[in-house]
This record gives C-alpha cells, sequence and structure tokens, in this order.
C-alpha cells in the first residue's frame, strides 16, 4: 500500500491538472505494482520497454508522413524483441513437433 501512494504521488503530481493525473497516476501505479508483484521483474521491464517505446516514437497509420519511418522502427523493434522472447523461453524445443500431420 505504502509503495502504490509513493508511486502514485510520484506520477501524479505533475502536470496541470493535478486531480486527473492523481487519478491516472493510482491507475498506472496500480497496474505496474500488480505486474511486479504477479509476474516478476522481467515481465516490469518487458511491460515499461513496450510502453516507453510506444510513447517516445511518433507512430503514424499513413505510411506516406515523414516521420513514418520511426513508427516503422518502433514497431519492428518491439516485435524484434518479442520474437527473440519467443525463442529464447522455447529453450531450443520445437514449436511444431508435426503431430498434427500424424493424426
Amino acid at each position: 500500500m505504502v509503495a502504490w501512494l509513493l508511486v502514485t504521488m510520484l506520477f501524479g503530481l505533475r502536470g496541470p491538472s493535478m486531480v486527473v493525473n492523481l487519478i491516472f497516476a493510482a491507475i498506472l501505479s496500480a497496474l505496474i505494482l500488480l505486474v511486479a508483484t504477479r509476474y516478476g521483474l522481467l515481465a516490469l521491464v518487458a511491460s515499461q520497454f513496450f510502453y516507453l517505446l510506444l510513447n517516445s516514437f511518433p507512430m503514424t497509420t499513413d505510411f506516406s508522413v515523414w516521420y513514418a519511418s520511426s513508427t516503422i522502427f518502433a514497431l519492428l523493434a518491439g516485435l524484434a524483441v518479442a520474437a527473440y522472447a519467443a525463442y529464447v523461453s522455447l529453450a531450443g524445443q520445437q514449436v511444431f513437433t508435426g503431430e498434427l500431420i500424424r493424426e
């Protein structure tokens, strides 16, 4: 409870509208602490990586604008990290063993 209050105050006491910031900071800090306590430090680091990746780069669905390359880079970086994590989590096992064809 103290950690939630500390993180809420850390995120909520900035910006022009303190009431709205405190509400969103309370929700964000609850999610951060939920991920940290339920799934662990690695999941927390991964979630913060993707949160910062998607907030730091300008995103667009119109690939003809001049900043579309940053969108493509952010999406490819996230996809590369997710693919590498999936590969490492298998620990050398095959994804498809071919047992569906034999049945």
